[in-house]
């Protein structure tokens, strides 16, 4: 699923997430419709971003069980994919959906 704007990258990828582990049709209106913040609180992730808090709450609507792990990049084979991975990236924090790894290397 595509993001629309530049703070809505969390809820593009739990969506993809959603859709990819329960099959279900989701879209980024629906789902952004479930987090029903205020107007003030919207303002802020237009700036900031969704929060980790705020993505799990539909995530646990859905059934799901979300964590919040901190792992090793030689760590990440041992994931189950697809996962919603945050980023610290040089422009900011993103979020992103994991779905294989390239160039993957047994440790030997």
């Amino acid at each position: 699923m595509r993001q629309r704007g530049v703070y809505d990258c969390g809820p593009a990828a739990l969506a993809t997430l959603m859709a990819a582990r329960s099959g279900a049709d989701l879209d980024l209106t629906g789902l952004m419709a479930r987090f029903g913040v205020s107007a003030a609180e919207t303002a802020r992730i237009r700036e900031e971003g969704f929060s980790l808090e705020q993505l799990a709450w539909p995530a646990q609507d859905a059934g799901a069980n979300p964590q919040v792990i901190r792992i090793s990049a030689a760590s990440m084979s041992a994931i189950r994919l697809p996962v919603l991975m945050y980023l610290q990236l040089p422009t900011g924090p993103y979020l992103s959906l994991l779905t294989g790894l390239a160039g993957h290397r047994c440790p030997g």
